[in-house]
């Protein structure tokens, strides 16, 4: 019998990662995610020209040391993103665009071939003894001696002996409730630990060809 109990909550790449590294060892480990998916703010669909699309997280550098090293563990491939030419700067809608010759970085941005999304299936597919449960959103947590029982918004308890949680802290902060409650002090910071990008819009468009690139641009 596994010697720790431990539940996972949140489905995106923190917790999975922390699920794919728990997996080598003797744990009855489980993943909790509210949506219908894995992968978070990780998400890739594929556009009618077989493009893949990313509605989420994309780039990455050199500096994400671990990040490469997991992608070589994984067997995953990157390309850097073209960025030869000129770049387009709007800042008001009504103002036309400024023109800027940016010159290409020596640390270039990378993509995952196949879309950032292989990052979450080749983690999900080397997962050893690890239960996932979709749709079940958590709404509390109660820290009892030697036990912690977690309640779900269907009304469900899931027992284990600790329980990491991997997501946004405004969302630990409003959506969970804590028996015993937190410390003021943790309390008082969560709401104001900023999410990033979560004040913004994304959407794709997807061409047959890159024609900007005749006039010299690079799509920026």
């Amino acid at each position: 019998m596994p010697s720790k109990r431990i539940t996972i909550v949140g489905g995106g790449l923190t917790g999975l990662t922390l699920a794919y590294l728990l997996s080598k060892q003797d744990i009855d480990l489980t993943i909790v995610e509210a949506s219908s998916r894995l992968g978070g703010r990780i998400q890739t669909i594929v556009g009618e020209k077989e493009t893949p699309l990313e509605l989420g997280a994309t780039w990455f550098s050199d500096v994400h040391q671990n990040l490469l090293q997991l992608f070589e563990t994984l067997g995953l491939q990157k390309y850097p993103q073209y960025a030869t030419g000129k770049s387009l700067f709007q800042t008001k809608s009504f103002e036309p665009a400024q023109t800027f010759f940016v010159p290409e970085s020596e640390s270039p941005s990378y993509r995952i071939v196949g879309g950032t999304e292989q990052l979450i299936k080749g983690l999900v597919d080397n997962l050893n003894n690890v239960t996932i449960k979709l749709d079940t959103k958590i709404e509390s947590v109660i820290d009892k001696e030697n036990e912690i029982t977690l309640k779900t918004a269907e009304g469900q308890e899931l027992q284990a002996n600790y329980v990491i949680l991997c997501m946004p802290p405004q969302l630990v902060g409003s959506q969970i409730q804590f028996y015993p409650a937190l410390p003021t002090e943790i309390n008082s910071i969560l709401p104001s630990v900023q999410t990033w990008m979560s004040g913004s819009i994304k959407f794709i468009l997807e061409y047959e060809r890159p024609f900007w690139r005749n006039n010299g641009f690079s799509g920026m």
